[in-house]
């Protein structure tokens, strides 16, 4: 009889679960972060524009990946997910008011959100058994200390701001891009590559089907 973490991990190396639900939260939280930093630009229309471009593609055919599973797994984890979710917003309001009114640095604000909605997605992974969202936790944290450093060098809000939100929407756009391109070349299945040795085999059956024309006129002869 297998140990319920063997089971797990079956599960994940063997037959990973979908990513339906979560390819659509990510484009709708990378296209947040885009609009937010895109807000600091003069540019922001056709910024805000670019963004919709690169997310709408995700959104339709996020909705159409397979499900296998994932929301088993969402409703078996739902009430750590919600704890984790509200333990992710008490954190970012603390740092908005901390880092704002009270201490008066609002240009660490990106980073540490940044920060902490890292540190939430690390558990997802092994919860939804989808390793990415743990690596793509990672870089976000990684994304958000870039930012401290880049707030407290510049002191400016909105430079750091569009350079945090701009990397944070992109990492998260990646992950449901890279799930669906993954589909895309399952559906098409194997390809395999094209060798010289292709010509020789098509210009020998084109030889052979040559000899057995003349050898048909021969025949009428």
């Amino acid at each position: 009889m297998s140990e319920p973490g063997e089971d797990r991990a079956r599960t994940t190396h063997a037959h990973a679960p979908g990513m339906r639900i979560g390819a659509l939260v990510l484009t709708i939280g990378g296209l947040v972060w885009w609009i937010a930093g895109a807000t600091q630009l003069a540019t922001y229309p056709l910024v805000i524009a670019l963004g919709l471009i690169a997310a709408i593609p995700l959104l339709w055919y996020g909705r159409k990946l397979p499900d296998d599973g994932e929301r088993e797994l969402f409703h078996r984890n739902v009430r750590r997910y919600n704890l984790l979710n509200l333990g992710q917003l008490a954190a970012i309001v603390v740092v908005v008011l901390i880092c704002g009114p009270l201490v008066g640095v609002p240009w660490l604000i990106p980073g540490l959100i940044a920060i902490v909605m890292g540190i939430h997605f690390l558990p997802l992974g092994r919860w939804f058994a989808q390793p990415s969202y743990a690596r793509m936790g990672l870089a976000v944290i990684a994304i958000g200390i870039v930012g401290l450093m880049l707030g407290v060098s510049t002191a400016s809000v909105p430079r750091t701001l569009v350079i945090v939100a701009m990397l944070v929407a992109v990492t998260l756009w990646i992950v449901p891009t890279v799930v669906m391109l993954g589909r895309f070349r399952s559906d098409r299945g194997p390809v395999r590559a094209f060798h010289l040795s292709d010509l020789d085999g098509r210009a020998e059956d084109l030889g052979e089907d040559g000899d057995e024309e003349a050898g048909d006129w021969d025949d009428d002869e």
